[in-house]
């Protein structure tokens, strides 16, 4: 059994990159079922490229956080969405 460890930082909206890169690849491992997945959201990174007063960069760390996990969200739902018809669409080819 592995143990896998990944985070994306909260510092803006997950690109093309995050989610090809880390975001998809982390869900086929979280999938398999050999594997324990741990997955988590890296908030103090955020504190390290935010340049503001402590009040306004402990907001926009919340926002960037809020905006990451919804995005992330997102992602996991439109492909489980995809899954689901591709199933349904094999289902009728089948019948």
């Amino acid at each position: 059994m592995s143990r896998i460890l990944t985070g994306i930082q909260s510092t803006g909206t997950p690109h093309l990159g995050n989610i090809l890169g880390a975001i998809i690849p982390a869900l086929k491992l979280a999938n398999e079922a050999e594997n324990e997945s741990f997955l988590f959201i890296a908030d103090l990174h955020s504190l390290t490229q935010i340049k503001e007063s402590a009040r306004s960069a402990f907001y926009t760390m919340y926002l960037n956080k809020v905006r990451t996990l919804l995005s992330t969200l997102g992602i996991t739902i439109g492909i489980f969405c995809i899954i689901a018809v591709l199933a349904v669409v094999e289902s009728f080819e089948t019948s």
